[in-house]
């Protein structure tokens, strides 16, 4: 919050201590990495369960819709919310991760919406 506008209102919320820093730090760490490991996973479980039927594949769904949500919380959550409004992120010219907080946001939703859209089975006829 060094780099926020000096006549900023929200400067008394700035934390100062440098083991909270490392500990925010080592959380969003782990949130990223939580979120692609659980996406990896959710990939590999999707494309080993590619022919299945429908239900199956469905079923197969549940780890990466998981990824996606620890994702979209992560960056809606934490940097948009937390980082963006509550330490005034969007003020600094330096450090403000809010647009790019955005666009992770919403891939992260596309990819969510997507995937959690159930599937069927498809009609397979014959032509005769």
């Amino acid at each position: 919050m060094d780099t926020i506008f000096p006549s900023s209102r929200i400067s008394y919320r700035a934390i100062t201590s440098p083991t909270l820093h490392e500990m925010a730090y080592a959380v969003i760490i782990a949130g990223e990495a939580m979120t692609a490991v659980l996406c990896w996973i959710g990939v590999a479980a999707l494309v080993r369960r590619l022919h299945a039927d429908a239900s199956t594949f469905n079923r197969a769904k549940s780890v990466a819709i998981v990824g996606l949500t620890v994702g979209v919380l992560l960056w809606h959550v934490g940097f948009m919310v937390i980082g963006g409004e509550w330490f005034g992120m969007w003020e600094s010219q330096h450090w403000n991760g809010v647009p790019s907080a955005f666009r992770f946001l919403m891939t992260c939703i596309a990819v969510l919406i997507f995937v959690a859209i159930p599937d069927q089975e498809l009609d397979r006829k014959e032509a005769v």
